[in-house]
């Protein structure tokens, strides 16, 4: 979805260009609406506001680059999973206590009793 929200802004942009609404030198300034934003910003009464770091502009008609593969998928990634060896559990047997025995082993488990 992000590559088809570029491509439309890149062809929007050079439609501007090729009706004559703009230039692709145009494109290299920030526009004034940006700049006076970052002025009033850096005047903004909040501190913290004030060092805002805005991204650097970009000219996207000259900046974009589209992304290369840079490698395809590895044959390993086709490979059939290796089931996990099942864990062993050992079981070991609990006491079971009846209410009203006296244990000493809950002692040990529980102080407070």
């Amino acid at each position: 979805m992000l590559h088809d929200d570029l491509q439309s802004v890149l062809k929007t942009l050079q439609d501007g260009i090729t009706k004559g609404y703009w230039t692709l030198e145009h494109l290299d300034q920030e526009s004034p609406g940006l700049q006076l934003l970052k002025n009033e910003v850096r005047q903004h009464r909040v501190i913290e506001l004030r060092s805002h770091e805005f991204p650097p502009h970009r000219n996207l008609l000259r900046d974009h680059h589209p992304e290369a593969v840079q490698a395809g998928p590895s044959p390993r990634d086709f490979e059939p999973a290796q089931a996990d060896p099942e864990p062993v559990v050992r079981s070991a047997p609990a006491p079971v206590h009846l209410p009203g025995e006296d244990s000493s082993d809950l002692d040990d488990f529980c102080p407070e009793f």
